[in-house]
């Protein structure tokens, strides 16, 4: 099923100046998405028009067949979570458990049944020890884990994640980047990530680059790679681990590992048939 559809979508701030111009893709249900670009490539502006922040200058947006707009914007924020770039706005309870539990009182779910909904989600997200804390307490990491429990708790389709790693350190980065991960093959969760980090590319079904306001490539993560040269043309790095893959393929050795520990596996396997 195709849960969201993009249709020749063009959006400008200023009518002289095109931020996106005829964005069209299609994404299944179930399926953990990038989009990368560079700074001003348009992916914050493609962001908050599938929130329904903002409204199209130009095409439309379905979420589940539904067309987003003016009419059915309420009822289709329910279907989709977002988590924003800076963890410390995201914050209104004085404890993890009263920002866990403010979407659900806002939904007037009862007590009883919150209780078990909070546990839950933050043993999804592993801060079931730190219900207590204050969030003031955590690191950049556990704030963001907080406020995605906070989302899912609210069982939405679609979980939108807008540069939710960019104001992290690399340890909050890993952290937030392993949990995306862990979730989408836990719950087949529909998620679309919003990133200038190409290493969040690694774990992903799909990747949409960006350049310029426009659809650069949308490929499957394996195939992006494949040609280097046509990402770094526009700026764009190349994860670490495609690099290293692409060393090995000159050598005849195809290793299809997205991370070090299972190329490293890899190899040992290839050793051991020698």
């Amino acid at each position: 099923m195709k849960l969201i559809e993009v249709k020749d979508l063009s959006f400008s701030y200023d009518e002289n100046i095109p931020v996106l111009s005829d964005i069209s893709f299609a994404l299944e249900e179930g399926t953990y998405t990038v989009i990368v670009g560079h700074n001003g490539s348009g992916k914050s502006t493609l962001a908050k028009l599938l929130a329904g922040l903002l409204a199209p200058n130009k095409g439309e947006i379905k979420i589940g067949g539904t067309a987003l707009n003016a009419d059915t914007i309420e009822s289709m924020r329910a279907h989709i979570g977002i988590v924003f770039q800076n963890p410390d706005n995201q914050f209104i309870g004085s404890t993890v458990r009263d920002d866990i539990a403010f979407g659900l009182e806002n939904h007037l779910v009862p007590s009883v049944k919150m209780d078990e909904i909070i546990n839950t989600y933050a043993a999804y997200v592993s801060m079931q020890d730190y219900l207590d804390k204050e969030p003031s307490s955590l690191s950049g990491g556990q704030k963001q884990r907080v406020a995605i429990a906070g989302v899912l708790a609210m069982q939405p389709s679609i979980l939108l994640l807008d540069e939710a790693t960019s104001m992290l350190d690399p340890k909050g980065r890993k952290e937030v980047g392993e949990l995306i991960h862990a979730l989408h093959q836990k719950k087949q969760l529909t998620i679309l990530s919003i990133t200038h980090d190409i290493e969040e590319t690694r774990f992903a079904d799909n990747v949409i680059v960006l350049n310029k306001g426009k659809i650069y490539r949308f490929a499957k993560a394996e195939k992006l790679f494949e040609n280097p040269d046509d990402l770094k043309n526009i700026g764009l790095d190349i994860p670490y681990i495609y690099e290293l893959r692409a060393k090995y393929a000159k050598y005849g050795i195809h290793l299809r590992s997205r991370d070090i520990e299972g190329m490293a596996e890899e190899l040992w396997q290839l050793n051991l048939k020698k």
